[in-house]
């Protein structure tokens, strides 16, 4: 039953009933900015990363924020390229999901015996990571790489802002403001300590 769920174009909200063990959900935070993700275990508990390593909880407890009870929505594996792009990141990805559902358990609980994700990263290893990780066996967030991307995007027009600068001020030294200093040369070495001081 969680599969119809999953391959519904808007993902909707599920039930403990409609949940199988090892089925990656996830309950959305902070106003919907960000999701929470985990694999569901059974009997109502979840795997899932945080802060303190790889972790069990209460099914009420994962889907808790403060005195709020989110409801609990399943994760989609194996979208198109065209769906996932419409889609809201961090509910979904175009990764297939490789293996049984408990393949995906068995993992979800070995990594909880090892503790063995590693040191927990909101960008680079997170819960997300985590559950698709147990489903797909790549270490994916949708939600973080795409404020990643435009991390890089920043720093790449920073970067060639710098340089345009640099090159102005080196071609032409007439431009100068009431002191006598070159203004392009006090830009260009204001960007260059902004640029290694971020």
């Amino acid at each position: 039953m969680a599969n119809q769920v999953s391959d519904r174009v808007f993902p909707v909200a599920v039930t403990q009933e409609e949940l199988e063990a090892g089925s990656h959900i996830y309950a959305r935070r902070w106003y919907g900015l960000y999701t929470h993700h985990g694999i569901y275990v059974g009997e109502g508990t979840v795997i899932h990363f945080t802060r303190t390593g790889v972790d069990t909880t209460c099914l009420d407890c994962f889907r808790q924020e403060g005195e709020q009870l989110h409801s609990l929505r399943s994760y989609a594996d194996g979208r198109s390229p065209l769906r996932f792009t419409f889609t809201r990141r961090g509910t979904c990805t175009i990764l297939p999901n490789t293996k049984s559902p408990q393949e995906v358990l068995n993992m979800a609980c070995e990594l909880h015996r090892s503790d063995g994700f590693g040191e927990y990263d909101l960008f680079n290893n997170n819960c997300e990571h985590f559950a698709t990780f147990c489903g797909t066996g790549v270490r994916e967030s949708a939600q973080t790489a795409w404020i990643c991307a435009c991390a890089r995007k920043i720093k790449r027009v920073k970067a060639w802002a710098l340089k345009l600068l640099r090159e102005l001020s080196s071609s032409d030294p007439k431009i100068r403001d009431d002191s006598g200093i070159e203004s392009k040369n006090l830009i260009v070495e204001q960007a260059s300590a902004a640029q290694q001081n971020p």
